[in-house]
């Protein structure tokens, strides 16, 4: 008799206490010894109450290993499966054939009992001690009549508004037979909802016929034929406040022709207002229950995503690709100028239809129902109710990031007279290389760039500046959106410099002022004195120049001494690093000057 006085109206305070008086008032024991204890219940997916609407049982189970639904109460008709609605405003229960109002407050009550092994926590007078949640939300727990085998949780919702989305249709047609000409006519039985304008010769309001075997566009008078395939395509649009329900910014609206799924897309405008519904009848096709696509380029860290890819036969063409960020259960859109981060999960989605004359295969309920390999791996198939259309998607979750904190930089030739500067830089830490290298003579404060065929000279100052890109899963040690990884230069601590790129670091390092080559020639004169007559002036740029164009022959101590920029080649740029001297520029070399 228990299970009659569990649930008749809980939300009625005097029912309450006439059930209470019939309790026996045993103190229960406590759980029992061995039992798996549930301490928490949840139920997602209940629908919220929408005015005009009817009741809703559906629901998913938190744990459906641990406890289930409840029996049905026996003085409680209007439950199901242990689920029934209460409207609290006129404190009666809601039946299934009943809509909810505008403005009232409805609780949904549920009754859950465990699976074998496990029980709910209960106190020692046998009262559940758990916590409940409903669409996430924390529920009450009713204390009474249940134990340690059933706990019953209710939710009460906000006051009843109106749902002006609209996630469902219907549309009927005449069906194409043999001999009949297109009916331009439809029937929409969804309120809310007409007939659109579509700029098209090919669309008679709103509705357009196509041949599938002649891929064209039917006129009124043009007959359907024996054995054909015929697609109707009707555009809708709502009315009022009304709203098609959407997602990813798609529409997300589940349409039926003639009783039908039917395949459902955008109309070339906002998804949201106007919808193409479309529907193939005939039957003159191949089954196909396998497809394959390749050409799927996995997603790397750093890349951008991939959009191109390719049937595997033409039993089918790709009709749509989309790539969604699907970290941590959010969905965000993954466009082509984006790319794929570390950590990240991602959903690649393939839209496929099949070509003329084949046909997905479908199971008993009228599903696609095919095997599916994107880019070799086993793909989901969702199937919209069509037998010429499907998705597959596959996932990809991309490695967590390995964060460089420490860069080393190696083999950069320090600067010495006479020689040209080294771009051979090396990167020592792993996931990370050399992207640019860049010389600096800062010998007069701010830093002046260096060509690849400068030389140095000694007594001058030089600063070098590597900079180092981390690839696939690395990243640089990022604080407050600023690079605070530290690098080093041939062992010596070098400047990092600030970015707010996590795959970019730039170091650099001033080294010690410019030493004289060791092995320098060991020639007495003035540098730039190619004529050797004791001083530097135009004479001596013009004998290059002879030298050069083979017109004299310096001798051996006047090309060493013409050697101004100290490459140990004698050519244009020494002549003209000597006139720069003699019209008292700066040229970074010691001409003029003993040695």
């Amino acid at each position: 008799m228990r299970r009659k006085m569990v649930l008749s109206i809980m939300s009625i305070a005097m029912v309450l206490v006439l059930m209470m008086s019939a309790l026996p008032m045993t103190v229960f024991a406590a759980n029992s010894e061995g039992a798996t204890l549930i301490r928490e219940v949840s139920v997602s997916g209940i629908s919220t109450p929408y005015a005009g609407e009817h009741p809703n049982y559906s629901g998913k189970l938190g744990n459906s290993s641990a406890y289930t639904y409840g029996d049905q109460i026996e003085n409680v008709p209007d439950d199901f499966e242990g689920k029934w609605w209460f409207d609290k405003t006129d404190n009666v229960i809601v039946k299934p054939t009943d809509t909810f109002e505008e403005g009232h407050v409805y609780t949904i009550g549920i009754l859950l009992k465990s699976c074998e092994g496990y029980e709910f926590r209960v106190d020692n007078f046998d009262t559940p001690f758990i916590t409940g949640y409903v669409n996430g939300k924390e529920a009450t727990v009713v204390d009474y009549l249940t134990g340690k085998t059933e706990a019953m949780i209710e939710y009460t919702f906000e006051p009843c508004e109106y749902n002006y989305e609209i996630k469902e249709l219907s549309v009927n047609v005449t069906e194409p037979v043999a001999g009949g000409y297109p009916d331009f006519n439809i029937e929409i039985e969804t309120d809310c909802v007409v007939k659109d304008s579509i700029d098209s010769p090919y669309y008679i309001y709103g509705v357009a016929w196509y041949d599938c075997k002649t891929h064209t566009f039917m006129n009124p008078s043009d007959p359907f034929e024996e054995d054909g395939l015929y697609e109707v395509n009707v555009v809708l649009t709502t009315v009022g406040d009304y709203y098609f329900a959407t997602k990813n910014e798609k529409t997300d609206v589940t349409s039926y022709i003639n009783g039908n799924e039917a395949v459902t897309d955008g109309a070339g405008k906002n998804d949201a207002y106007h919808i193409l519904v479309s529907y193939v009848f005939g039957d003159a096709r191949e089954e196909v229950s396998y497809v394959e696509v390749t050409d799927v380029t996995d997603p790397a860290v750093g890349s951008a995503p991939d959009f191109d890819v390719t049937p595997a036969n033409d039993t089918f063409y790709i009709n749509g690709v989309f790539w969604t960020d699907v970290t941590n259960s959010t969905e965000v859109s993954v466009k082509e100028t984006d790319t794929f981060k570390a950590g990240h999960t991602y959903e690649l989605q393939v839209w496929i239809r099949a070509n003329e004359g084949y046909k997905f295969s479908t199971d008993e309920d009228g599903c696609v129902d095919i095997a599916a390999l994107v880019g070799g791996q086993q793909a989901d198939v969702m199937g919209p109710g069509s037998e010429i259309s499907a998705e597959l998607s596959v996932t990809f979750t991309l490695a967590e990031p390995t964060v460089v904190s420490i860069v080393d930089i190696t083999e950069i030739d320090a600067p010495l007279e006479g020689q040209h500067p080294d771009y051979d830089a090396y990167c020592a830490t792993q996931g990370c290389n050399v992207s640019a290298v860049k010389w600096y003579d800062v010998t007069e404060g701010r830093g002046t760039l260096m060509n690849a065929d400068d030389v140095f000279v000694a007594g001058r100052s030089y600063r070098v500046d590597v900079l180092v890109e981390a690839e696939g899963e690395y990243t640089f040690l990022m604080s407050d959106g600023y690079n605070e990884a530290e690098g080093y230069i041939n062992s010596v601590k070098a400047t990092a410099y600030g970015s707010h790129d996590e795959t970019e670091l730039e170091l650099g390092l001033v080294f010690p002022p410019c030493e004289e080559n060791p092995n320098k020639p060991d020639v007495k004169g003035i540098l730039g004195d190619a004529n050797e007559d004791g001083t530097v002036n135009i004479k001596d740029a013009t004998a290059i120049q002879k030298h050069i164009a083979n017109l004299i022959t310096l001798s051996e101590k006047g090309l060493k001494l013409a050697d101004a920029d100290g490459n140990t080649n004698v050519n244009i740029k020494d002549a003209t690093a000597i006139q720069k001297h003699i019209a008292g520029m700066d040229t970074g070399f010691d001409i003029g000057k003993e040695i």
